[in-house]
C-alpha cells in the first residue's frame, strides 16, 4: 500500500509522463522481489507469484494513470479558462476604455450643445429686446399651410395677446385698415408671381380702433423647383415718425404763411416809392 503514496502524488503533482515512471519503477522493484522469491507476492509456484504481481501492477498502475489524465485535463481546462478570463478581462477593460472615450465625447457634446443653447437664449433675447427698442417685428408665412407665425413685438404692435391671434392670412388682413387691404393683397400677389421683395407702407387698426402706421417688407422663399413655399419680413411701426412728419410738414406750412402774410403786408405798407 505504501506503493500507492509515490504514484498519487506523481498523478496530483506531476504530469502523465512522471506517473508512467513511477509506475514502471515501481513494477521493476516488484518484478525483481518475486524473482527473488521474495515480498508479499511469493508463493509456492511461479505462476501464482506472477498473478498476484499482476493484479497488484493493475490495481496501482492503471487508476494512478486515469487520476493523471484526469489531472491533466484538469490542468489544461483551467488554462484554457484562465486565458479565456484573461481574454474576457482585456476585452472588458478596452471596451470600457472605449466606453470611457465615448462617454467623454458625449460629454463633451452635451457641453458644446449647451453652450450653443446659451449663446442662442442670449441672442434670442438680444433680438427681442431689439425688436422691443426698435419697435419692431419679424414674421413667416408658410404658404401651402396658410400658417403666419409673427415674434412676440407684433403682438404688441397689433395690441393684441397670441391667443386673439389665428395665425393665418386672412385674419392678418382682416386687421389691416379697409382702404389698405386691396393694396396690401395686390402687393403681396405680386411679390408671389414675380419672386421679389416687396416694401409698402399699410396701416392697421388695433382692437382700441388706433390707428397705426406700418412700414412692412417680405420676401419670398422658393424651393429647388421655383415653386413659392415661404415668405420671411419684418414690419415697423412708424406712427410716431409719420405724426413728426405730418407735424414738421405743418409747421412748415404755417411757417410759409407766415412768411407770406409779412410779405403781403409789407407790399400793402409800401407806397409806389418805396417808402411806408
Amino acid at each position: 500500500f505504501l506503493a500507492l503514496l509515490p504514484l498519487i502524488l506523481a498523478a496530483l503533482l506531476r504530469d502523465q509522463r512522471d506517473t508512467a515512471t513511477v509506475a514502471l519503477i515501481l513494477s521493476c522493484f516488484a518484478l525483481w522481489g518475486t524473482l527473488m522469491n521474495g515480498g508479499p507476492f511469493a508463493r509456492t509456484t511461479l505462476n501464482d507469484s506472477f498473478l498476484l504481481l499482476l493484479a497488484f501492477l493493475i490495481s496501482t498502475a492503471v487508476p494512478s494513470l486515469v487520476l493523471s489524465a484526469d489531472v491533466a485535463m484538469r490542468r489544461r481546462t483551467e488554462t484554457s479558462l484562465r486565458a479565456a478570463h484573461e481574454a474576457l478581462e482585456q476585452q472588458v477593460r478596452h471596451r470600457t476604455g472605449e466606453l470611457g472615450q465615448a462617454i467623454a465625447a458625449l460629454q463633451a457634446e452635451v457641453e458644446e450643445r449647451r453652450e450653443i443653447e446659451a449663446k442662442l437664449q442670449e441672442q434670442r433675447v438680444h433680438l427681442v429686446e431689439a425688436q422691443r427698442l426698435a419697435n419692431f417685428g419679424s414674421w413667416s408665412w408658410d404658404i401651402a399651410s396658410g400658417r403666419v407665425d409673427w415674434s412676440q413685438q407684433i403682438y404688441e404692435i397689433y395690441g393684441i395677446r397670441p391667443s386673439e391671434f389665428r395665425g393665418n392670412f386672412e385674419d392678418y388682413l382682416e386687421r389691416v385698415h379697409p382702404d389698405d387691404r386691396e393694396r396690401v393683397r395686390a402687393a403681396i400677389s405680386e411679390t408671389l408671381q414675380s419672386g421679389g421683395a416687396f416694401r409698402l407702407e399699410e396701416r392697421i387698426v388695433r382692437p382700441s380702433e388706433e390707428i397705426r402706421v406700418l412700414q412692412s417688407i417680405g420676401e419670398v422663399v422658393r424651393n429647388d423647383r421655383g415653386e413659392a413655399v415661404q415668405m420671411l419680413g419684418v414690419c415697423q411701426d412708424i406712427t410716431d415718425r409719420k405724426r413728426a412728419e405730418f407735424a414738421l410738414r405743418e409747421s412748415e406750412e404755417r411757417y410759409r404763411l407766415l412768411v407770406e402774410s409779412v410779405r403781403d403786408y409789407a407790399i400793402l405798407m409800401l407806397d409806389a416809392d418805396g417808402h411806408i
